[in-house]
């Protein structure tokens, strides 16, 4: 291929055949008969409810930044979500993380604030021929123009080892930033942190 996400470029390390399979061969996973309530699904119901909490911020107290999640929060699930049982499940998971969430992002707020949210970006690297694509959840800018990437994470994020060894998403997502990949959106920044978010347990 000659191109590739950076979400890829862990199955590249790990399992390359499968991104033949995907990229050479055109193969591709048959869509279960009935669709089902996966991590997928939870990771983009999640993406959504969150990406719109911060869109719309504004002055408020922590009880009524807490209120305003929540009811987000149903809003996306009763459209996106057509299992009553798991709605009120995730809806319960979010109820139990919102204090810690609300906490950290107002630290994360007094530090920089959020210019980018799900925005398409590429790199050329022209001696491989290759271009390293990538779909940003979340980028701050300081007052500096310093920028900190946040990608979200319903699921358990990579351990430092598995960073270093195959999944390098964001190590690469900021590589790009300050190749200009993504200069378009936050221009010719320096990246001082890269980190992600758990929604999880």
């Amino acid at each position: 291929p000659v191109q590739l996400s950076v979400t890829r470029i862990k199955t590249l390390i790990r399992d390359p055949y499968a991104v033949y399979a995907e990229k050479v061969l055109g193969l591709r996973p048959l869509n279960p008969l009935t669709p089902s309530p996966d991590a997928p699904l939870r990771g983009t119901t999640m993406h959504s409810i969150f990406e719109r909490f911060i869109r719309e911020r504004g002055p408020e107290t922590l009880e009524e930044a807490r209120t305003r999640l929540m009811t987000i929060a149903r809003t996306v699930m009763d459209a996106d979500t057509p299992w009553p049982t798991i709605r009120e499940m995730w809806m319960a998971r979010l109820d139990r993380i919102a204090d810690q969430f609300l906490a950290d992002e107002a630290k994360r707020l007094s530090i920089a604030t959020p210019v980018l949210f799900e925005k398409q970006g590429g790199t050329r690297i022209d001696h491989l021929g290759f271009t390293l694509t990538a779909r940003a959840d979340r980028m701050d800018s300081d007052d500096a123009q310093n920028i900190y990437i946040y990608d979200y994470k319903t699921g358990a994020a990579p351990t430092k080892e598995q960073q270093t060894y195959f999944d390098k998403q964001l190590l690469l997502e900021a590589a790009m930033v300050e190749r200009g990949g993504l200069a378009e959106w936050v221009g010719n920044s320096s990246v001082v942190q890269a980190s992600y978010l758990g929604l999880g347990k």
